[in-house]
């Protein structure tokens, strides 16, 4: 499959994001280990990771239309790789005539879902703009699945990242260290993804990420308890699964309940985990790992929960996180599957995603047969072949020599 994935690579035309780092920041980023990026202190009052794990100086030239300033830092749990070796990069602060930068347009419809609650900037629009001051190119050292996942995503209903591949350059001072393959990913803890996607006034986002599920940012109606709030609810604040801090009605984003979401959403998002093979995501995990979860009032003035997937790079694959069974992890769908009624639902969303979806896992026991047939049968080739040889030798010269004995 890798030698696959290079010939196509070979073969495929990609757009180019060349980030230059001076030699200073470039080492400043270098130093920093991944304990120390995961790490939380408190930092001015605030809690935050280690100043040299943070965002340094950089400049960004997407597609060859003009270098701009913006801000660069490392990123990654397992992915995690040295400045020299393909790291995970995130960028900030990048702007294009004092405003978010615009890195595509795509028109709804076509070959793009634009998928929104009615209160998202998006929803009932013509063109999804990619436009923001962030983006996310995660290195693809686990798996290039990503954008075909979120892909699957957006093609069945779920609000999902914009996401393809591109080639990122990485500079330190003038001197290239890094050419490689990457996914350029729609960053979701980000105000442009969340106003456009889920709500332009009101919202709270909370992240899965094992070992810790976190508050991200909020606006409007949330900013009284997790902005402006006596508790300190920050970005790395690994207590804000104290009841503070977690989403509204519950105590962490692990006790919402099945009702408290929106259901349909909900059912489509785990039927895209199911049929991406995205085993290491929410509902699949043994971990409550790779999802965000946003909150917004719906037309009720009620708190209602939306899913959106995280972390799909090693989807279409198999591995260690195939998924074996549909029954789900996370206490939400478990609390559908117990009803008769919702688990019936449920699998006519996944009957309807597998019609729906660009791309489908296979399944890797199909796989895992077909390799071992494979492997039989040049065994059992190469069996025959010795024992033709031998054959041959002994019509040749008369007799084999076996052990003490000849055979004639």
């Amino acid at each position: 499959m890798a030698i696959v994935s290079f010939i196509l690579w070979s073969v495929t035309s990609y757009k180019t994001f060349v980030i230059k780092i001076s030699e200073q920041d470039w080492d400043t980023l270098s130093s920093c280990t991944n304990a120390e990026y995961k790490s939380c202190i408190l930092v001015d009052g605030e809690y935050d990771r280690p100043e040299h794990c943070d965002y340094v100086d950089a400049t960004c030239n997407y597609d060859g239309r003009g270098p701009v300033p913006c801000e660069a830092r490392r990123k990654g749990s397992t992915s995690w790789r040295p400045m020299e070796f393909k790291p995970s990069i995130k960028i900030k602060k990048m702007e294009e005539n004092d405003d978010d930068y615009i890195f595509e347009r795509y028109t709804c419809g076509l070959n793009t879902t634009c998928n929104a609650m009615p209160g998202g900037s998006l929803y009932g629009g013509s063109t999804n703009v990619w436009q923001s001051s962030k983006v996310t190119l995660n290195n693809e050292i686990q798996g290039s699945g990503e954008h075909n996942a979120y892909k699957v995503f957006r093609d069945i209903g779920v609000i999902a990242p914009l996401a393809h591949q591109v080639i990122v350059e990485l500079w330190r001072g003038q001197k290239l260290m890094v050419r490689d393959r990457y996914a350029m990913v729609e960053t979701i803890n980000d105000k442009a993804f969340v106003e456009k996607y889920v709500d332009e006034d009101n919202y709270a986002l909370f992240e899965y990420e094992y070992p810790e599920n976190q508050f991200k940012r909020s606006k409007g109606a949330y900013d009284s308890v997790y902005e402006d709030g006596d508790h300190d609810c920050g970005a790395c604040n690994y207590e804000s699964n104290e009841a503070l801090c977690g989403p509204p009605g519950f105590s962490s984003i692990g006790d919402i309940s099945f009702s408290a979401f929106n259901q349909t959403l909900l059912q489509r998002f785990y039927s895209g985990v199911l049929i991406t093979n995205h085993g290491d995501g929410l509902c699949a995990s043994v971990y409550s790992n790779n999802a965000y979860v946003a909150v917004f009032k719906n037309a009720s003035n009620q708190d209602e929960f939306v899913v959106i997937p995280s972390g799909a790079d090693q989807t279409f694959e198999c591995n260690r996180y195939d998924i074996k069974t549909y029954k789900p992890t996370c206490s939400f769908m478990q609390e559908c599957f117990r009803e008769d009624e919702c688990k019936a639902s449920f699998d006519t969303e996944l009957r309807a995603a597998k019609e729906k979806a660009h791309k489908i896992s296979t399944s890797c026991f199909e796989w895992w047969k077909i390799s071992l047939v494979t492997l039989f049968s040049i065994l059992l080739a190469a069996g025959i072949g010795i024992l033709l040889i031998v054959l041959y030798v002994a019509s040749t010269t008369g007799y084999v020599v076996v052990g003490d004995k000849n055979w004639f």
